[in-house]
């Protein structure tokens, strides 16, 4: 039991994994969310297995944005795993994309995964990329706008103000050592219960380049596009929910 509740606590990564949108037609003026702090817990067969906690914060031009997890409820018996994600940002003029700066990631029982992102951007938006993984350095470029696996969230919170039903939504991401292409549909609008309140959401889907598994995610819009629920199923099962326990919104 043990080794399994180890094994799925590597699904709270799902906070970096679950969020990895573009929309094709974005708006033209990109929007940062107010300030916030948010917990959210995971469940595996009704049993809590891991809390998250996401955090913004901006100061001047520079936007932080942190996620933090650890195993929580029955798997903390079998584990004292943890997870730890920064990107970090700056702001950019005419209301573009903001640019990524870095992106550190550590995991306290498996180092070895252990990533690292730094990017130096040039007069034509071009990012020169080193990106440290698995104790190997590999360099390449992107135009702007690129993500790491964190900060896609503040991409997906602006820009599914602009999306319409159906849009399949794109974006590029330093997933380890390369680039990668990901792609969710815009399903439907829907109110699902949480903690008895009732919010008004959007309702994607990604389906992973498998095909073992698809993820829902449910965006609520009455608070700031964040994300409310996620589900991930596996051979048409339910894997594991993700639901928000509480939230914090500062007023811009």
């Amino acid at each position: 039991m043990g080794k399994q509740y180890t094994a799925e606590f590597k699904y709270m990564k799902w906070i970096t994994l679950l969020f990895l949108f573009q929309v094709s037609n974005q708006s033209s003026a990109f929007e940062l969310p107010p300030t916030f702090n948010a917990t959210y817990l995971i469940k595996k067969y009704g049993s809590t297995v891991a809390k998250t906690t996401l955090t913004l914060k901006k100061k001047d031009a520079q936007i932080s944005y942190t996620s933090s997890s650890k195993a929580d409820g029955l798997a903390a018996i079998f584990t004292s795993d943890t997870i730890n994600e920064t990107s970090t940002l700056k702001l950019a003029d005419n209301h573009r994309p903001p640019y990524l700066l870095e992106y550190h990631y550590s995991r306290k029982t498996k180092p070895e995964k252990n990533q690292t992102i730094k990017t130096t951007w040039h007069e034509n938006n071009l990012a020169s990329i080193i990106s440290h993984y698995k104790n190997t350095d590999t360099q390449f470029s992107e135009p702007h706008p690129v993500w790491d696996k964190l900060s896609i969230q503040l991409a997906l919170i602006n820009d599914i103000k602009s999306a319409k039903k159906h849009d399949i939504l794109n974006y590029k991401v330093i997933d380890k050592n390369s680039i990668k292409d990901y792609k969710f549909e815009y399903l439907d609008d829907e109110t699902i219960n949480v903690h008895n309140h009732n919010y008004h959401t959007k309702k994607l889907k990604r389906i992973h380049a498998s095909g073992k598994r698809t993820t829902i995610m449910w965006l609520a819009t009455d608070l700031e596009n964040l994300p409310i629920a996620i589900e991930q199923h596996k051979d048409k099962d339910i894997n594991w929910r993700m639901e928000l326990q509480d939230i914090n919104i500062k007023a811009n």
